[in-house]
């Protein structure tokens, strides 16, 4: 495995002006590409990420790349902060949402390219959401959610290989949780999913600090760009279906746009990572009763559909 060393870094404020803009090529010196496994570190010689290349096999990726694509495909604009862009959120994905709003997400047909969902274990969010639940995706299609559990428990191996202290940390957080929010075999209780999308300059916001988010990306490689970058220290990393990255989320990042993509071209990347306030959540049990309660107390207030007791979103 090569080693990259990083020397410099843009200071906040310039980092804070791009929040929630989307950036081009110009934003990095060093491209992180080729087959060779990769850690790039910090000017405090702290990681800033560790990269895999083709830990996933083509055939693996095959099996569960329907999976993920429906996942991303019955998302929704909602909840997604700075990384979809600078302009409003909770939106449902529509075709006069998406043009008016966010045309990056539009492919060269006008049509939308780019989708994205939230799958897996989410914490309480009120009014709508009184008790910690699992996702829509995840609760009615059971099938696709095993094939996203099991690329998860991959990826937890990566992390573990890779960044062996924040894993361990990550670790003792979901080992004192709830074991109905943990993803099994893994230290997740979530996974973002993201198709074709350019995202803007973010930081991971609600994951654990102490730890990592762990991103693969499947897809059939028909393009170029969508460099996966963190502007701050102008270093970008060129992310090929079968890859994983062991990251600091928490660190300014972004895509570079898509260029020279062919017909058919598709990039799915797969975020997983642990949610700090699932801490809190009490068992599935005691979750289903807190939505019951909360129903029977605010009668008129607006919550997640389905039978008293569900905790979807």
């Amino acid at each position: 495995m090569r080693t990259i060393q990083l020397y410099g870094r843009l200071p906040d404020a310039d980092m804070q002006a791009l929040e929630g803009q989307l950036i081009d090529e110009s934003y990095y010196d060093i491209l992180v590409e080729g087959p060779e496994d990769t850690t790039v570190m910090l000017p405090t010689m702290e990681p800033l990420f560790v990269v895999r290349r083709q830990v996933v096999p083509p055939g693996m990726v095959q099996a569960m790349l329907p999976s993920f694509r429906k996942a991303a495909k019955e998302g929704n604009i909602h909840n997604r902060g700075m990384a979809i862009g600078n302009a409003p959120t909770n939106e449902r994905v529509s075709q006069g949402v998406v043009l008016k709003n966010y045309p990056h997400l539009l492919g060269p047909d006008g049509k939308i390219m780019s989708t994205g969902n939230i799958v897996g274990f989410w914490e309480e969010d009120l009014p709508r959401f009184p008790a910690c639940r699992l996702t829509a995706f995840a609760a009615w299609q059971t099938g696709h959610w095993k094939w996203m559990q099991q690329y998860a428990q991959l990826a937890a191996g990566v992390f573990q290989e890779n960044a062996p202290e924040r894993y361990a940390v990550q670790l003792d957080w979901t080992q004192r949780t709830s074991q109905d929010w943990i993803i099994p075999g893994t230290c997740f209780t979530t996974i973002t999913v993201n198709r074709n999308w350019q995202t803007a300059v973010h930081q991971d916001k609600g994951d654990l600090i102490q730890g990592c988010g762990v991103m693969g990306v499947i897809g059939n490689d028909r393009h170029q760009g969508l460099y996966f970058t963190y502007p701050r220290y102008r270093v970008a990393c060129d992310l090929r279906s079968g890859d994983i990255i062991v990251n600091n989320v928490h660190e300014w990042h972004a895509n570079t746009p898509v260029r020279e993509a062919k017909p058919g071209w598709e990039r799915i990347s797969i975020v997983m990572y642990y949610r700090e306030h699932m801490l809190q959540c009490g068992s599935l049990t005691e979750e289903q009763q807190k939505m019951e309660d909360y129903r029977n107390t605010y009668p008129t207030t607006p919550t997640a559909k389905g039978k008293a007791g569900d905790v979807r979103a």
